[in-house]
């Protein structure tokens, strides 16, 4: 999730919230680890136009990890450090731009190092 504004005709700038989470069941119980980046991020298309072609992205800000249970644990973890580089393809509808995306999420957090690969569908207005 994010907001944006141009900083060139082809280039957007804005402060995103970027999540992925991990669910384990074992027999009737569970531990989810969920992790985020809190920062700043830019779009840039490489095509003529903004909006249509493929574009590149990069994020990065304070990273945090949320671990709950079926046991009733809730923990926060301290902030860390995150990056999130990718790229995708963005179909332009008049203003409205569909884009699909590739990313790889790098965080840092209390020493320990997480990644994750995402693939998303996300809009642009």
């Amino acid at each position: 999730f994010g907001f944006y504004w141009h900083l060139q005709p082809k280039t957007i700038v804005g402060f995103v919230v970027n999540g992925s989470g991990d669910r384990f069941d074992i027999e009737g119980e569970y531990i989810q680890i969920d992790q985020y980046i809190y920062g700043l991020s830019a779009i840039h298309y490489l095509s003529d136009s903004f909006g249509k072609g493929f574009f590149l992205r990069g994020d990065a800000g304070i990273a945090v990890l949320s671990l709950t249970s079926s046991f009733g644990d809730e923990v926060t973890s301290e902030n860390g450090f995150g990056v999130l580089l990718g790229g995708g393809w963005s179909f332009d509808f008049g203003g409205t731009r569909l884009l699909l995306n590739a990313n790889y999420a790098h965080r840092i957090v209390e020493g320990e190092s997480y990644g994750a690969i995402g693939f998303s569908i996300g809009g642009l207005f």
